[in-house]
C-alpha cells in the first residue's frame, strides 16, 4: 500500500491492522513501529514504544522469528514493511497448508469409524429445515449436489461466497446437468466462467433474482434469505424443503427465466 495512504490511518487503526490481520500482540507493534523511526538500542526502544524495558527483550526476539526486526551489533532495526509483511503472508500460507496436510491425515484416520457411528436418517417428503450460517448452508448444499442428476442454481448474494461452493462445482460428475441462473446486477469474473466451464455447467443471466435458490431432481429445494440481523454473507439463512410438488413449480418458474435469459458463456 503507498505511503501515502498510510499517513492517512490513525495510529490505532495501524495497530489494529498488525494486530488482528498479521497476529502481532500489542507490544509486538508498539516496538515494531518504534523502530520504523531508525536503528535503537534496546532502552531507546523501550523508551519510544513505551513498552517495559523487561518485556523489550523478549518482544524484539519475538519480532525476530517473525522476520520484523534483526540485530544490529548492540542495537536493532526494524526490516521494511514490504518485506515483512509480505514476509508474513507466506508465514500464513505455510502454516495453513501444513495444518491442511493434518486435517486431510485426520480425516482418513476419523472418516471410517464415524461413518459406521452415524446413523442416517431417513427423510420424508414435506420435510422443512431452517439452516443458519453459511457453512451450515454449504454442507447441505454438498449434499444436495452429490445426490442429484438435475440442478438448477439461482444465483444472486451467494456470489460472496462462491469459494465455498466453486470446489463441489469443479468435482462435478460432468453426467450431471448443472444449469446456474445469474441475477443480472451480479459481477462474474473469468475465472468464474472457466470454473463452470470446466465442470461442463451452462450458465444463462436473467433479471434481477430475489433469492439464491437451489433446485434439485423436482424433489428438493434451498432458498437462501436474508439475514434481517447481519448483511454479512456468512451470516446468511436458508430453507431446505423436500416437497415434489413445490420444487417442481419453482423448477418451472426457473425454466421460465432460463428459456429467455443470455448465454454468459
Amino acid at each position: 500500500m503507498p505511503k501515502h495512504h498510510f499517513a492517512r490511518l490513525a495510529l490505532s487503526a495501524i495497530e489494529d491492522l498488525l494486530k488482528d490481520a498479521f497476529k502481532l500482540s500489542l507490544y509486538e507493534t508498539k516496538v515494531y513501529l518504534a523502530l520504523l523511526k531508525g536503528t535503537m538500542s534496546a532502552n531507546q526502544v523501550s523508551q519510544a514504544s513505551r513498552v517495559p524495558l523487561p518485556r523489550v527483550y523478549d518482544t524484539l526476539r519475538s519480532l525476530e522469528e517473525k522476520g520484523f526486526v534483526e540485530e544490529a551489533g548492540d542495537k536493532f532495526q526494524a526490516l521494511p514493511p514490504k518485506q515483512v509483511l509480505q514476509g508474513r503472508v507466506a508465514q500464513f500460507e505455510e502454516l495453513f497448508r501444513r495444518e491442511q496436510e493434518e486435517r486431510l491425515k485426520a480425516t482418513k484416520r476419523l472418516l471410517n469409524t464415524l461413518e459406521a457411528q452415524y446413523q442416517k436418517r431417513e427423510i420424508e417428503d414435506q420435510e422443512i429445515n431452517l439452516l443458519r450460517g453459511i457453512h451450515s448452508i454449504a454442507n447441505r448444499f454438498a449434499e444436495i449436489f452429490q445426490g442429484s442428476q438435475d440442478i438448477i442454481l439461482g444465483v444472486r448474494k451467494a456470489i460472496a461466497a462462491k469459494d465455498l461452493f466453486k470446489p463441489y462445482l469443479a468435482r462435478t460428475d460432468r453426467s450431471k446437468k448443472v444449469r446456474i441462473l445469474i441475477s443480472k446486477d451480479v459481477e462474474v469474473s473469468r475465472e468464474d466462467l472457466e470454473t463452470a466451464k470446466k465442470a461442463g455447467a451452462e450458465l444463462r443471466r436473467c433479471g434481477i433474482l430475489l433469492f439464491d435458490v437451489m433446485v434439485s431432481d423436482d424433489r428438493e429445494v434451498l432458498i437462501g434469505v436474508p439475514d434481517p440481523l447481519s448483511e454479512d454473507v456468512y451470516h446468511s439463512i436458508a430453507i431446505w424443503l423436500r416437497n415434489p410438488s413445490f420444487a417442481k413449480s419453482i423448477r418451472e418458474s426457473l425454466e421460465q427465466l432460463w428459456s429467455t435469459g443470455e448465454k454468459a458463456i
